[in-house]
């Protein structure tokens, strides 16, 4: 068995600026050594980001194009009314599925990707941020053959269809407060704003990390925790909704709504509700170079930051998920200090106007 490459380039976001309904895909195909394999189909869905959805449309069904004799492919997205109206309520970001076929229409390799079509600056920066953007190098299970005998391939049409959902707590930040504080608050929402692993598999091939989706969906609230106490480190956790996605196809002459073997399982949205205390964690000593001083009544906030990915998140349906969360204004601290004369918040890489974790010492 030969495993597979697939690079999958998307173009800048200047490139769809205008339109902000299309969105196009340039794919590569090669094998394990770097040789391109051509006249391999390659599957792309816009996969739905919200379970209401995925009930009421049924499906995520695919656009399909070939890889040319260098294993190029490209693939223009023109969405749909409907496909463009889920994106904005997943604040204006698209889900989406790439998906390799082999000869016989087997699918042996994933990426999953999300793409902007807004004009947030705060959202537009996330992109440098999130994997499969410009560049892609993934491997995947490649088979020659299939034990029954194949339906030809141009003749068959692929889709997704969600299979079961659960709803887990993931981690979306951290509070660190020391000691003669006023408050110290960490709050996410009222539109969510992270970005989730997706794990995906081909019919007898284990579940790996193909790619992410972007979760920004509104609630009617925000959640947040105040530090209740003195010498308060912890990890703190909201809902979120993820789906199991099974991968279909449709045959000329048949079969009809046949299973593939693979699946998916990625974010929906996030459920809201209240935000909980997940586990303590460990304040680092202060490092003098990324520290801010602050006197009497002093106060300090930030609505952004750089993300800071926590690699167990979430576990849904027995798989453990990463997640990266903080990167707009959705995501906001606020420090009140006491009356001693000195206080300090410092950061675990840069000042804490910038840096990725935040910490209160007295």
């Amino acid at each position: 068995m030969a495993a597979l490459a697939i690079v999958v380039g998307l173009l800048p976001a200047s490139a769809v600026a205008a339109a902000r309904s299309t969105i196009s895909l340039q794919v590569r195909v090669t094998n394990q050594v770097g040789r391109p394999l051509a006249n391999r189909s390659v599957i792309v869905s816009t996969m739905w980001s919200s379970k209401a959805d995925w009930q009421q449309h049924g499906r995520a069904v695919s656009r399909k194009a070939t890889t040319d004799a260098l294993g190029n492919a490209s693939i223009h997205i023109a969405l749909t009314d409907v496909e463009r109206a889920a994106a904005r309520r997943n604040n204006d970001w698209v889900n989406l599925t790439v998906v390799t076929l082999d000869v016989n229409g087997n699918p042996e390799a994933f990426a999953s990707s999300s793409r902007y079509l807004g004009s947030k600056p705060d959202q537009q920066a996330q992109r440098s941020d999130l994997p499969h953007q410009d560049r892609l190098d993934l491997t995947g299970s490649s088979r020659a053959r299939s034990v029954a005998a194949p339906a030809p391939l141009a003749s068959c049409t692929y889709y997704w269809e969600a299979y079961s959902y659960q709803d887990r707590y993931a981690q979306v930040g951290e509070l660190h407060a020391d000691y003669d504080f006023v408050d110290a608050m960490f709050t996410y929402g009222e539109t969510a704003d992270s970005n989730v692993d997706v794990m995906s598999h081909a019919s007898g091939v284990d579940w790996y990390i193909s790619g992410s989706f972007h979760v920004g969906n509104s609630r009617s609230a925000s959640v947040g925790v105040d530090a209740p106490t003195n010498n308060y480190h912890w990890a703190l956790r909201t809902e979120f909704t993820y789906v199991k996605m099974r991968l279909f196809k449709d045959c000329l002459g048949g079969p009809y709504h046949s299973f593939t073997g693979s699946e998916e399982v990625g974010v929906l949205e996030w459920a809201g509700g209240g935000m909980v205390n997940s586990n303590p964690v460990t304040q680092p000593a202060r490092n003098p170079a990324n520290s801010q001083t602050y006197g009497p009544g002093g106060f300090w906030s930030r609505s952004s930051s750089y993300l800071t990915r926590v690699s167990t998140g979430a576990g849904a349906f027995g798989l453990t998920f990463g997640i990266q969360s903080g990167a707009s204004t959705e995501v906001k601290y606020y420090y009140k200090f006491g009356s001693r004369s000195t206080h300090y918040l410092y950061g675990n890489n840069a000042k804490p106007n910038t840096s990725s974790r935040v910490f209160q010492d007295t």
